[in-house]
């Protein structure tokens, strides 16, 4: 439920929350507490992952403990969708400021580029993860260096992915609505739609 509404929250409810969900998260950073089941501990990680309007350096701590079991297959199933909305070059409802820096990023993606998917859904997730994470946002600040980009772009070009995938790392785009379902983690319901924020 709390990823649902995330984005509904605002930036104070999202650091409540996550200050909730630190103790499982981050062992050792917060006091401890009861360790949750696996399909807990995978709701949580997704719940702190779509809290856009989170400060950066929660980001950057939770990018960085979800590298460790990432590194080799099996995965677990929350863990490239979570680093995707961690890392993303572009928000879904989130401030420019709450990007995590390009610089922790390309560390992120150094560790990524060697991984070796075991089977369809990690080679999906995997991919998605660099499409994001390498994404061409428009604001030069943002985005990952050249020679982060071309790797990705050699890894995505290997893999069996989405044509739309590669082209959000090489130029600006916008998300396609499969694209928009798998970042939020679900589909919309039919007739919602997203809509660009005022200025």
């Amino acid at each position: 439920m709390w990823r649902r509404v995330a984005g509904g929250l605002n930036a104070p409810l999202q650091q409540d929350l996550f200050n909730r969900l630190r103790p499982a998260l981050l062992p050792g950073k917060g006091k401890a507490g009861v360790k949750p089941h696996a399909n807990e501990l995978a709701e949580m990680w997704r719940a702190a992952a779509s809290l856009e309007r989170l400060e950066t350096k929660h980001k950057e701590a939770l990018g960085e403990a979800l590298l460790r079991p990432l590194r080799r297959s099996p995965v677990p199933t929350y863990g490239f969708w979570s680093l995707t909305r961690l890392g993303a070059r572009v928000l879904l409802y989130g401030p420019l400021n709450a990007v995590v820096h390009p610089e922790v990023v390309q560390r992120w993606l150094d560790a990524l580029l060697s991984f070796q998917p075991g089977n369809q859904s990690e080679r999906l997730g995997w991919g998605f993860c660099l499409s994001q994470l390498a994404r061409r946002s428009g604001q030069r600040a943002l985005d990952v260096d050249d020679s982060h980009r071309h790797s990705v772009l050699t890894v995505l070009r290997g893999l069996d992915v989405p044509e739309h995938w590669p082209r959000m790392v090489e130029e600006v785009t916008e998300l396609e609505r499969d694209e928009q379902s798998q970042m939020f983690g679900e589909s919309l319901p039919i007739g919602l739609r997203l809509l660009q924020p005022q200025d």
